[in-house]
């Protein structure tokens, strides 16, 4: 198998579009689960947004996805607790209907928390985009910095910010633990935002992938095609979900 899009499960739409199905399978485990180890070259990326983290990471007891805590004061209250926990499977967050009794101004601070244990050796893209102001941390370290100095990007009905990203070079096999601070839509430094419309509760979007070098991995992709006598092509529309 070659292409970006065998091992991701995305069948719907994204934005309105979009439905949360049961279960997902993608076209690699498919065809695996028919055929006894089928080789497989990615030969290029083909998103605009780093591909969503959350299949990736893990909570602290073993379940897919991110704790996602609330609380009514910011992270440098050292004794905060939250008012509300939730897991949350996916990491694009949009908090249009998001509720709680104790959060009862828009303004409001959370804390994402996952863990990713890479599969391979390199160097890896984390990239944070939001609606209001955010920070991303792996292992304790700051990566990215989307609350300083913020860029306008489109996203989130045109409210948000572009996706910053921030470089680690990570090893095969060790779990690390990644964590976004972060602060409602109120926050937002953005001035300039023509938004279409605009929560207070804001938005969060997690994304990460290893870095590649395309011609290297386009080159496999054609040494692997030319060695086997079936080759399925996995590709797709590089269509960013900004909204």
């Amino acid at each position: 198998m070659v292409g970006p899009n065998a091992k991701v499960a995305t069948y719907c739409g994204g934005g309105s579009a979009s439905l949360l199905p049961y279960y997902a399978v993608t076209p690699f485990d498919g065809v695996s689960a028919k055929v006894a180890n089928p080789k497989y070259s990615i030969g290029c990326y083909s998103h605009r947004l780093l591909p969503l983290l959350g299949p990736s990471l893990r909570t602290m007891d073993g379940r897919v996805g991110v704790t996602f805590k609330a609380f009514t004061e910011p992270a440098y209250i050292s004794k905060r607790q939250p008012v509300d926990v939730i897991h949350l499977s996916n990491t694009y967050m949009y908090l249009v209907d998001y509720y709680h009794p104790k959060l009862t101004e828009d303004l409001y601070w959370a804390e994402i928390e996952g863990y990713y244990t890479p599969d391979e050796d390199g160097d890896y893209e984390f990239g944070l985009t939001v609606h209001g102001t955010g920070k991303l941390y792996l292992d304790d370290e700051l990566l990215v910095d989307n609350e300083t100095v913020q860029r306008s990007g489109g996203s989130f009905f045109n409210v948000g910010t572009v996706e910053e990203i921030g470089v680690k070079q990570l090893k095969a096999g060790i779990t690390y633990k990644l964590k976004v601070e972060y602060a409602s839509g109120v926050t937002s430094k953005l001035t300039d935002a023509d938004g279409v419309v605009s929560f207070g509760g804001g938005g969060i979007r997690i994304g990460g992938a290893r870095m590649i070098d395309q011609g290297v991995e386009i080159r496999n992709a054609v040494k692997l095609a030319s060695s086997v006598d079936q080759v399925i092509l996995c590709v797709g529309l590089s269509v960013s979900k900004l909204l």
